[in-house]
């Protein structure tokens, strides 16, 4: 059919073609190939996007008063992996603790990596330890919304964290909840230290003063190629160099 140039008429002739979407049968093998996948992708997504943790983890109330809690605000953290599974205590011994504003749910693994490239720079750059709580504000497409970024400040506030990590340039639609946030947590006492050209440094916030032509690549689920670009790495060495002046302690 061709298509009218005149919108109106598009319009109309796209209204008229709908009812003939209804009511098509398909064929047994059709519908079983479908049903396959439906199957395949509820295993894929419970296994391994949103999975729980494999080990068993040590709970929050093991931890000694001299470990760090740091909250990154990013797209979670593969917390399965063998390099980064000291750095995660959980609310049972399976679940993480931390939360996922985009699922809503307790699950905050990384399907995006750049969650878990920040950490895992964090981790090179420091000989202290330190316990990471994901917080989930970007999905596999790095996607995000000003409600999720708001919470996730929220939650961290309320959880009592020792810094807050935000390794991410906020867009124009999500800024404004991006500053009320980390000034919510500054004002809580908490420090927060966020990306470039977001929030305006002061107390209990801290931004890079530079930012060297410099990425950080790493391995991210399923063995995937993550990177973190110039601001984050910048953001990240910032809060490594923190811990290392301020803060020591062990997880027992």
């Amino acid at each position: 059919m061709a298509i009218p140039a005149n919108t109106t008429m598009r319009a109309a002739a796209q209204q008229a073609a709908i009812p003939q979407c209804f009511g098509k049968s398909t064929s047994w093998i059709t519908q079983t190939i479908d049903d396959l996948f439906v199957l395949y992708a509820w295993w894929r997504y419970n296994n391994v996007l949103d999975q729980p943790a494999h080990q068993s983890l040590p709970l929050s109330s093991t931890v000694t008063s001299g470990v760090p809690k740091i909250a990154v605000i990013d797209s979670g953290v593969d917390y399965n992996d063998s390099s980064l599974q000291s750095h995660f205590v959980g609310t049972t011994p399976q679940q993480v603790m931390g939360f996922d504003f985009i699922s809503w749910d307790n699950r905050p693994s990384d399907d995006n990596g750049h969650g878990t490239a920040a950490v895992k720079l964090l981790s090179s750059l420091t000989s202290k330890n330190f316990i990471i709580v994901p917080v989930k504000v970007i999905g596999a497409y790095g996607e995000t919304q000003s409600s999720a970024v708001y919470d996730a400040f929220t939650y961290a506030i309320n959880n009592k964290v020792d810094a807050i990590l935000v390794p991410w340039s906020s867009t124009s639609g999500t800024l404004g909840a991006y500053q009320m946030g980390a000034q919510n947590a500054a004002q809580a006492g908490i420090p927060v230290f966020v990306a470039p050209n977001t929030v305006t440094a002061g107390t209990n916030i801290f931004v890079p003063t530079s930012v060297p032509n410099q990425s950080y690549q790493a391995s991210g689920l399923e063995g995937s190629s993550v990177q973190l670009g110039p601001d984050g790495v910048a953001t990240v060495k910032l809060l490594a160099q923190w811990i290392q002046s301020r803060i020591s302690g062990g997880v027992q």
